[in-house]
């Protein structure tokens, strides 16, 4: 199964980033790092993520960090919807669009 990153995650993953650069470029490497290794490993285990709050979503407790990846499963791949700090509130609903993967055509 394919993992595909929407641009609304793949621009909070970047605010992550800048945000703990800021602080440490090494803790930043750190916090990607740890990020990209739990997404991908949903390529083997697209189910391993708890039920979403959210219907149709699934949640991936990212061990060690503060983060949630909340995906989709599709047919064919993994579609990570957001990446979130777990103190902030939870979004009550995905935008229109939200869900749909980079260079991706309906």
């Amino acid at each position: 199964m394919q993992v595909e990153w929407t641009a609304v995650a793949l621009k909070q993953l970047d605010l992550v980033h800048k945000h703990y650069a800021d602080i440490s470029p090494k803790l930043a490497a750190g916090i990607f790092r740890m990020l990209a290794q739990a997404t991908e490993r949903l390529e083997q285990f697209p189910l391993s993520g708890r039920l979403g709050q959210l219907s149709g979503t699934r949640e991936l407790i990212v061990s060690g960090l503060p983060f949630l990846v909340v995906y989709r499963v599709r047919e064919e791949e993994v579609a990570i919807l957001r990446v979130f700090h777990t103190a902030r509130d939870w979004p009550l609903h995905l935008g229109a669009g939200d869900d749909e993967p980079v260079g991706k055509d309906e």
